[in-house]
């Protein structure tokens, strides 16, 4: 895989947390020293204006202790005293936040050279388009592994790496839209593979950080909490079944990034940002990343199969998952299952005389509801396996036919 010239099209730069340290604009290490200029001011004011007020303090308690009230002066001491635990608090805070600051700045170091940003360029009709995205160093073969939904059908992808460099990949395989992963491959000299850590140890509330392609043209490193380890997102036509969801702010460019804990190491892969539910109400501060645990299994799977991952595949192009809502939204006459949308002319389904319009009730005795959606139950079955497929067609009468599924291909 070529490695090219080092064209800037996507740059990477320290995360300023109040400071700057590591690489500039420019990729090359920045010269000032860890902490910044203005927070050694803060603590260099802050320690003469505890001494300066210590003195005053001490001037000001002979002076009244002499000559003055005692009620005043208790008083006046005691609002000096309060007054100089203000300042020391804010001693203390400084001294927290360049300690956070510095390990901020060592964990984007240590994490920054198994990171890529991605860009894809893809040919239709409409002439050539772009994507951006994130991915993650897997191996030392030259492995990837990033969001389905940003390479998917690219005819060009472009990895650019911390030290500046730029390299082709090629697609693999992945998973979509099962899990969303998806693997590429590069030139392998040099690459650093991330660190991963099993998932299944996060609780609610652990510190997390989001470190990405946020904006399309720089590296972003955002924090926020685990909300939920095991949450459950489900829209139109997939379903998220178990991820990590947070807080820390994540955005389009994210996709395929690394969800890091505070030591550093990977415990999922961003994949999706939610705007809003699936009644069209706003919501903010909520992201999904797929855990760990998962990440490893499928991506080291779609390696050993050469890019085709055994998932079962009846020729569903596009699906609904019907709740009430949505069962009265498309006039549905049961409120449970999945509305076939599009199929592929030539496919299981189709042959079994399966059409769009018709609902899907259940696969294998496994019905599909909102709980359990579509793809959900699809994971359960194998290709070339039977499968018994109750459904109610567009007439509303219910049937039952038994179809073989193929092994879906990348």
């Amino acid at each position: 895989m070529p490695i090219l010239p080092r064209r800037r099209c996507i740059r990477w730069r320290c995360i300023r947390w109040g400071g700057s340290r590591g690489r500039s604009r420019g990729g090359q290490p920045d010269a000032r020293p860890g902490r910044s200029e203005n927070g050694m001011r803060l603590t260099i004011f802050a320690s003469l204006l505890v001494g300066l007020l210590a003195g005053v303090v001490g001037a000001l308690v002979v002076t009244l202790a002499v000559g003055g009230d005692d009620e005043e002066t208790e008083q006046a001491v005691a609002a000096l005293e309060a007054h100089l635990d203000r300042i020391a608090g804010a001693q203390e805070l400084a001294a927290e936040a360049a300690a956070l600051r510095e390990d901020v700045q060592g964990l984007l170091n240590a994490v920054a050279p198994s990171v890529v940003l991605i860009t894809t360029e893809y040919e239709d009709t409409a002439g050539s388009r772009g994507a951006i995205g994130t991915g993650v160093v897997l191996d030392d073969r030259g492995h990837v592994v990033t969001n389905a939904h940003v390479v998917r059908d690219a005819s060009r992808i472009e990895l650019s790496f911390a030290d500046g460099s730029i390299r082709l990949a090629e697609f693999v395989g992945g998973d979509s839209p099962f899990t969303d992963l998806a693997v590429l491959r590069t030139d392998p000299a040099g690459l650093v593979p991330a660190r991963f850590a099993s998932s299944s140890d996060l609780r609610i509330g652990d510190p997390v950080l989001a470190f990405g392609n946020a904006l399309g043209n720089d590296v972003s490193l955002t924090r926020g909490v685990v909300s939920n380890p095991r949450a459950r997102f489900i829209n139109a036509d997939s379903e998220r079944h178990d991820f990590i969801q947070t807080d820390a702010p994540v955005n389009p460019g994210n996709s395929g990034g690394p969800l890091l804990a505070d030591d550093g190491s990977v415990v999922g892969i961003v994949t999706q940002v939610v705007t809003q539910t699936r009644d069209g109400q706003m919501v903010q501060g909520v992201g999904f990343a797929l855990p760990s645990d998962r990440v490893l299994p499928v991506a080291e799977r779609i390696i050993a199969e050469g890019g085709d991952f055994p998932r079962p595949d009846f020729g569903v192009v596009r699906q609904r998952s019907l709740d009430a809502f949505v069962a009265e939204q498309f006039g549905a006459p049961v409120a449970e299952g999945a509305l076939l949308i599009e199929l592929l002319r030539s496919s299981v389904f189709a042959d079994a005389g399966i059409r769009p319009g018709d609902i899907i009730l259940s696969l294998n005795g496994f019905s599909v509801t909102p709980e359990t959606p579509y793809f959900h139950v699809l994971r359960q079955l194998e290709p070339g396996q039977p499968v018994d497929v109750v459904y109610v067609d567009q007439d509303g009468d219910e049937r039952a036919v038994e179809v073989v599924p193929a092994r879906r291909r990348r």
